[in-house]
């Protein structure tokens, strides 16, 4: 199949940490959220995830704000794959907004499965906060997004694959990969693409000649 005719899926990424002062057309608000969301999945993207203006609150106070603008979505789109960002804080306090969202009808989870510097932030995950991460998905059936901010993310999401494979369905997970030009990660583009597809590849096989190992098999 020539790379024209390959199926992709869209993800649109609407808001982010960035504000009016960056970007006067970043929508911040609910009404504003609900019109990128709804204008993105008409042009073509297959799931939509924002950011909004609360943060470090509880996970009922953090489900509100984003129902506020999905439920609007799912009016018009009932089908509509929409999903959050973390809440800030201790893992159980970050990740309490997903089991009011779930029951609303969010159907995709985040798993970030490792630490990175953020500028002179350090934005950390520890292997428990990882596993945790990972069972809140599956106590509410959410497919795990897998943010990869880093190619070494990769080693812990094989690591814990056997885990991840039995999210309960409809949870499939997927993978992300997340780029910036300085703070982190690889710059967007083909050649950076391609270390992460290699990465990843090595890091299977290294798993592989793990395992064939520990079973006595030579390979």
């Amino acid at each position: 199949m020539n790379v024209e005719a390959t199926p992709v899926i869209i993800e649109a990424a609407i808001n982010g940490v960035t504000s009016k002062q960056a970007n006067p057309n970043v929508p911040r608000s609910a009404e504003e959220i609900t019109a990128d969301a709804l204008r993105c999945l008409a042009a073509g993207a297959a799931i939509v995830h924002n950011h909004v203006d609360v943060y470090m609150a509880s996970g009922l106070v953090a489900a509100a704000a984003y129902l506020k603008s999905w439920q609007r979505v799912w009016q018009a789109i009932p089908e509509a794959l929409l999903y959050p960002t973390v809440n800030g804080g201790p893992v159980k306090q970050s990740y309490g907004h997903f089991a009011y969202l779930a029951a609303a009808g969010c159907r995709i989870g985040v798993v970030d499965p490792g630490s990175v510097n953020l500028g002179d932030f350090v934005y950390a995950n520890s292997r428990p906060d990882v596993k945790h991460q990972v069972q809140v998905c599956a106590d509410n059936h959410l497919a795990p997004s897998l943010a990869i901010w880093e190619p070494g993310f990769l080693r812990l999401v094989l690591e814990l694959r056997h885990v991840i494979d039995h999210v309960p369905k409809p949870g499939k997970p997927f993978a992300r990969a997340l780029w910036m030009e300085e703070e982190f990660s690889l710059p967007p583009g083909k050649p950076s693409i391609d270390i992460k597809a290699l990465r990843c590849a090595i890091a299977i096989d290294v798993e592989l000649l793990h395992r064939s190992q520990h079973m006595g098999i030579n390979v």
